[in-house]
């Protein structure tokens, strides 16, 4: 019989409204599960938080970076998000971190890259650093926003102020080469230089108008992303833990009004988190949400015991989540793809590893989801050899979408 992961039915995903994909500035206690700064999150099209990619993922996604021979590495945040609007996964999420990430062969991530994962295990630098410092005329820049335009310009924004030799910027700047956080810049298509956007003044006034304050600062844009509704404006968040702009997402439109979700206006009350958020990334999605493999704990040992636990959430009751799992190879990640599998696209069980197919065999692993919608299973650590690691991830049999990887280690 043909393997399910290379025999999936072809679904065609429903193109759904816009999400709002979203980081945060410091992680928030959870229901479930908490919600980490290193995390992607999104914003239910009701009200509520539903994660994107979690911490588990993370681990999958960059593999042994620090090469000390598990799965335990993850960025300490995202700084900036911009999903392209073409879909496709991983290879069209455009992110920056707030410190580098090594890479295997000796390179790194830096803080003032954009990059994305290819889809089968590596990364690709989309918009490197000196990319934007030679636009701006500055040195050892932070990416702190990013977002790609609907006409091709580039707006971004940096984690701290610069210094800029352009006399370009610096007369747009009211004549100070000092240019603050708060700034946005925009750098058209056939541009070799950026121009000033929205200087620290507009900004500022933007987010007063929108909230109806007079503050003299919202510390920093720390999100950015095209307003839909808007062509040629953005949707703007700050680093401020002012109660008038903490969690709150504004428009450029107009002058600066709040953002409106299903007639909501976006802000703490409609993340429906357990403290107001400070939002630091955030970008839009017309992708269909993929389903999320959640792990709780990551790690265990055999001396220690206890149980391990593993669930898929939002689902239909009845319906069946395959679990299939493998062993991670190193550095990795490895990932390959198929046209037949939808959801997070990207696939992470090794087809090379026996333990891949022989998932089907174990009937626990043919998760049934309950009443609530969560199909889980749950292990004893007792048992595990020292040392060993499994990489999982669930492929939702009515729709042919998989989860995002998660991986459990096993204390040596």
């Amino acid at each position: 019989m043909p393997h399910i992961l290379t025999c999936f039915v072809l679904f065609l995903a429903p193109v759904t409204a816009q999400d709002l994909i979203y980081s945060l500035a410091h992680d928030i206690p959870g229901l479930a599960h908490d919600l980490k700064k290193h995390e992607l999150h999104r914003l239910r099209p009701g009200g509520g938080t539903a994660p994107f990619v979690p911490l588990e993922a993370w681990r999958v996604l960059l593999g042994d970076r620090n090469g000390n021979g598990i799965y335990d590495d993850e960025p300490s945040d995202i700084n900036a998000l911009h999903i392209r609007s073409t879909g496709g996964g991983l290879a069209s999420w455009l992110m920056s971190t707030s410190v580098t990430i090594p890479l295997a062969g000796g390179t790194c991530l830096k803080d003032g890259d954009v990059f994305a994962f290819d889809g089968h295990g590596g990364v690709d630098v989309v918009y490197s650093e000196s990319f934007f410092e030679v636009a701006t005329q500055t040195t050892a820049i932070d990416i702190d926003a990013f977002a790609e335009g609907p006409g091709g310009a580039l707006w971004f924004s940096f984690a701290d102020d610069e210094f800029t030799a352009s006399p370009a910027l610096t007369a747009q700047n009211g004549g100070a080469p000092s240019i603050d956080e708060q700034t946005v810049f925009r750098l058209d298509p056939a541009a070799t230089e950026a121009v000033i956007a929205f200087t620290k003044t507009q900004v500022v006034q933007i987010f007063n108008q929108a909230a109806g304050t007079g503050a003299a600062s919202v510390v920093d844009v720390c999100g950015l992303a095209s307003d839909p509704a808007n062509p040629g404006h953005l949707l703007l968040s700050s680093r401020s833990v002012s109660s008038s702009f903490q969690g709150r997402v504004v428009t450029t439109a107009g002058g600066g009004s709040t953002w409106l979700v299903g007639g909501q206006p976006v802000g703490p009350a409609l993340f429906g988190l357990s403290a107001a958020p400070t939002l630091d990334a955030l970008s839009l999605s017309v992708e269909s949400p993929h389903p999320v493999l959640r792990v709780d704990p990551a790690g265990g040992s055999s001396a220690a015991g206890g149980l391990g636990h593993c669930e898929v959430r939002d689902l239909v009751p009845g319906e069946v989540v395959q679990l299939v799992v493998s062993n991670p190879r190193l550095p990795g990640p490895f990932a390959w793809q198929t046209p037949n599998v939808l959801g997070f696209v990207t696939v992470f069980p090794d087809p090379m590893d026996p333990s891949t197919w022989a998932s089907f065999n174990v009937p626990q692993w043919h998760m049934v989801a309950n009443a609530n919608g969560v199909a889980d299973y749950t292990w004893n650590w007792n048992g595990l050899a020292p040392g060993m690691a499994f990489l999982g991830q669930g492929f939702r049999i009515s729709t042919g979408e998989a989860t995002s990887p998660g991986i459990v280690t096993v204390a040596p």
